[in-house]
Order: structure tokens, then sequence, then C-alpha cells
């Protein structure tokens, strides 16, 4: 079955999301699209590719998954895969975007540094970051690099260069937050429960409108139920079963906030054959029922989306 999504679903901004693509990366200066959505992009989510957008002169309004921060001067926002956001920036603002795929940079190490700053690499997540101004030329030079190297794809070595590039501008951004929140882990390496749980992160995210049982995934993965479930609540502090649900309630969210879907829709989009117990689950695991839920969020979520 095709998924239904409540809002636009892209690879780079403007471009329909189709199947993921191996090693992507993008650079581009995004002024010219600000310019084009007169500096204002709607809620959307990039199906498959990080998005690091570093702003570096100039202000504007961040919003993802109904929270949002106003920003000005030099920040970085950096976006995981499947984030619903949008950004509005101040007319000739200096905005630069990048993106890339997983298996781009081969994260590794990088990605569990990256999961750490984040949360989780895999989730719905996004990061906000403002440089101090004794990193601006530093980062400044460092995005120059990546530029350089990405207008000349056929020179020798080009995918080397570009991720070594990417690799520094991502562990300057994981340092500088570092210095702020200081964090052991990030000299650890990754673990098998590590991986084992992105691997289940990236599932989920694949058939959860679909699939509500652990034992799904635990066959997806090869494994049984019992040993996914201590893999990821070694990492997560959480059981699959609550990860499944949490990812349901953040659909049902986004669904009655940005879809103006009714509560029916809304069951039936992500496979509950009975409205009842559709709404029973949601106030269980909100405490409130959808449509409340809805009347209370709507105009705040408008609000937060188009400040």
């Amino acid at each position: 079955m095709q998924k239904q999504h409540a809002f636009p679903k892209y690879a780079i901004y403007g471009i329909p999301a189709t199947d993921a693509p191996v090693s992507y990366f993008h650079f581009e200066d995004a002024r010219d699209i600000a310019i084009a959505n007169n500096w204002d992009f709607k809620p959307h989510v990039h199906a498959y590719l990080y998005q690091m957008i570093w702003v570096k002169d100039g202000k504007g309004h961040f919003s993802a998954e109904g929270k949002s921060i106003k920003f000005e001067g030099s920040w970085v926002v950096f976006i995981a895969p499947n984030t619903l956001h949008s950004i509005s920036f101040a007319k000739n603002s200096t905005v630069w975007s990048l993106y890339f795929t997983h298996d781009f940079m081969n994260l590794g190490h990088l990605g569990n540094m990256l999961r750490e700053f984040m949360g989780n690499i895999s989730r719905p997540m996004y990061k906000c970051v403002k440089i101090p101004q004794h990193n601006n030329m530093a980062w400044s030079d460092l995005f120059d690099n990546v530029k350089k190297e990405f207008e000349t794809p056929h020179a020798l070595g080009y995918n080397a260069c570009i991720k070594s590039w990417v690799a520094l501008l991502l562990t300057q951004l994981v340092r500088i937050e570092h210095t702020r929140t200081p964090n052991p882990i990030f000299n650890q390496g990754a673990t098998r429960s590590e991986q084992i749980t992105n691997s289940f992160l990236q599932v989920l995210e694949q058939h959860y409108q679909y699939q509500h049982r652990v034992g799904f995934y635990a066959n997806a993965l090869h494994t049984s139920a019992d040993t996914l479930n201590n893999n990821v609540r070694s990492v997560m502090h959480s059981t699959v079963g609550q990860i499944i649900r949490e990812r349901i309630i953040l659909e049902a969210k986004r669904q009655l906030l940005y879809a103006d879907k009714t509560v029916n829709q809304v069951a039936g989009v992500l496979n509950f054959d009975d409205t009842s117990y559709f709404v029973r689950f949601f106030k269980r695991e909100t405490g409130m029922t959808p449509r409340l839920y809805k009347k209370q969020q709507v105009p705040h979520a408008t609000n937060s989306m188009h400040a």
C-alpha cells in the first residue's frame, strides 16, 4: 500500500521524493530558491536526506514538529530525514544548504556522535546551533571548501574530498555543541546494539503506517522480539513497543494539524480498522482525545509554522 502524506515529501526542496539514491550529495546557494518561495519554506519533510542549512548572515524562524525558534546572525540548522519542518528568512539573508544520504557519509563513528548530538539520528529530529563569533571564520572557510569542491565534480578524488570536508563540518558542529553540553559518549564507537537500533528505526520509518507489532520488525531484522527489545532498550531507554507507539502518535498529530483530516480519516491512514480504538489509543498515549488535541493545537501550529 502507498503511504498517504499530509505535507510535501521531498528529496531536495521542491523535488518530490522517489526511491532513495545511493551515496547522494547536493550543495546549493539557497537564496535563489528562497526568493522563488518568497523566503518562506512551507511545512515539508526530506524523505531520506540529511539537510544542513547555514544562515551566514540574516534572521528568520524555524519550526519543526510543533516547536519553533527564532534566529539572527550566524546559525546552523541540522535536520534529520523525515522531520516535519518549515523555515522562513528575512529578505536578503545569506543562506547555504547541503543535503546528503546516510550512505554518502558512511557515518560509522561520526554517526554515533551525531546520534548523541541530536538525540537519535534516525528518528525525526533536528538541531539548531548558533555559531560563536570566534568560530565564524573557520566555519566559513569549511563551507567555501565544500562549495569549491562541489563545483569540480570531475576532479581527481572528488568524492573523497567532498566527504572529508563535510565530515569536518559535522565534526565542527558537534564540537561547538559539545563545549556547551559535554558528553563523553562522543568519544565512543558505535556498538552492536546501536547498529541494531538504527536498523530498527530505519525499518520503522518505512512501515509504521501499516505495521504496529514488534514481531514484524523483529522478523524484518532476522532476530527475535526479545533480542530486538533488549538491544533497543539499552540504547534508547524505551521498549520497541513504546517507540512504535511514539511514531504512530507523531504521524497522527501531523495528520490532525497539517492535513485537516477527520479523526476517522487519520485512523484509516494509520491502519486502525476501528476508529473508537484509535481514539482510545491516542488518549492513552497523549492524555486527550484526537479531537481535543486538534482543537487546542491548530492555532499554535498555524502560528508557529508561518510566524
